[in-house]
């Protein structure tokens, strides 16, 4: 039974609140981990981003490649570029919850 305060009461002792869900990155909640193939150069090139410093991690390297590369595309680029990443967030979501 939905009560005015927005909350749900089951046989009047669990409550259940609905919760408002906020605008949040893709990037801020992973769906699930996975594994990218490459070759040792471009390994190498991630690992001396982090022995110089670049990054703490080369996944963080990996980042800021990535933010780089959006920065420099034209703004139609990039709002195709963030529809198909959306596209494919949103593929994942539902195939991780099969």
């Amino acid at each position: 039974m939905m009560e005015n305060n927005n909350s749900y009461k089951i046989n009047g002792h669990v409550t259940l609140e609905k919760m408002k869900l906020e605008n949040k990155q893709h990037n801020e909640y992973v769906t699930f981990d996975t594994t990218l193939r490459m070759t040792n150069h471009l390994k190498n090139f991630m690992k001396a981003m982090v022995i110089l410093g670049y990054a703490p991690t080369q996944q963080k390297a990996l980042k800021k490649i990535q933010d780089s590369y959006m920065e420099q595309l034209g703004d139609d680029e990039r709002k195709t570029l963030k529809f198909q990443i959306e596209t494919l967030e949103r593929s994942d979501a539902l195939n991780s919850n099969k």
